[in-house]
């Protein structure tokens, strides 16, 4: 399953199933991106407890995006001129106007072992955000990605934040 082209929905189920087998049902399915280095123990444990808090069917990380549909992201029509992804019947003038969106980061997931098993894919149920600084929520999509998070990531241990004291 470990493809360019797998659904993690599918080879998220797959794993559950064959966990399950070996340990019998699982409270909570609890995954982390490789591509997501960035990522401290307090992100995973702010994901449980909101897990816990809330009972959503998931809990999926996310960050402040840095550009909005609704203002600043931009399509081009059928007559190649540019215009707002996503237009408001009012208009945004200013991007604090504008509705808050969130990026999805790879950091953190936690599902709901029932939900994981009978959904088809990721947004059937009440999925809630975890909401991680900007600075974690990088993922490693392409080698610009990795030079910037090569750079954040040194920046953590320089700073002492991955050998806390």
């Amino acid at each position: 399953m470990a493809t360019d082209t797998a659904a993690k929905w599918d080879v998220w189920q797959h794993a559950l199933g064959e966990v399950e087998k070996q340990t019998g049902p699982a409270d909570a399915f609890l995954d982390l991106d490789c591509t997501s280095p960035l990522r401290l123990p307090e992100d995973i444990d702010a994901g449980l407890d909101l897990f816990a808090a809330e009972q959503p069917d998931m809990v999926m990380s996310c960050c402040e995006s840095r550009k909005n549909p609704y203002f600043n992201m931009l399509e081009t029509d059928a007559n190649g001129a540019l215009q707002v992804s996503k237009p408001l019947p009012h208009g945004v003038v200013a991007r604090q106007q504008a509705p808050m969106v969130y990026d999805h980061v790879g950091l953190v997931y936690v599902v709901k072992p029932s939900y994981l098993r009978t959904a088809s894919r990721l947004f059937e149920g009440h999925v809630v955000p975890l909401i991680v600084p900007n600075e974690r929520g990088l993922d490693v999509d392409s080698p610009f990605d990795w030079d910037v998070i090569a750079y954040l990531l040194g920046k953590q241990i320089a700073d002492g934040v991955r050998n806390p004291a």
